[in-house]
């Protein structure tokens, strides 16, 4: 999975031994990506949410995320916009992070099973992000495997 400021989120089924990996920026979000992976990890192979766990990578942080009213406005439908929405300064700022979450926690993975990663893409120079880099920005990539 490539991504610069989006987040990777990784979900596992210890029991049915299922993995997947998504990609999931705030147009993904706003269509729930993860929730529609969980899906397909139920219907397709019998998982149960409460068996699976799920790691929410880097990704750009709140602080350094502004979004138009535009973006805003397209979580209205969200029933906790405001967990994961801040404004700072006078402009909106979307957490990647808390809105994945968000998600997760609606399609039944338990919070004790969410582990999120604190590193910043945009704060983290080992990181690529392209709110930092501008144009000719760099990717990130995520390998998961099983054994």
């Amino acid at each position: 999975l490539k991504f610069a400021d989006c987040t990777p989120l990784v979900l596992y089924d210890k029991k049915k031994e299922i993995l997947s990996i998504v990609h999931s920026g705030w147009r993904g979000a706003k269509k729930k990506i993860p929730a529609k992976a969980i899906e397909k990890m139920k219907s397709g192979f019998g998982s149960d949410p409460k068996d699976i766990i799920a790691y929410i990578g880097p990704s750009i942080d709140i602080e350094n995320y502004e979004v138009g009213e535009e973006v805003y406005e397209e979580f209205k439908d969200f029933k906790n916009r405001d967990n994961f929405f801040e404004k700072i300064k006078g402009t909106w700022h979307l957490s990647m992070t808390e809105v994945n979450k968000e998600i997760l926690l609606e399609s039944g993975i338990n919070e004790s099973k969410i582990d999120i990663c604190k590193e910043s893409t945009y704060n983290n120079l080992d990181l690529h992000s392209a709110r930092r880099e501008g144009k000719a920005y760099g990717l990130n990539s995520m390998i998961v495997m099983m054994r």
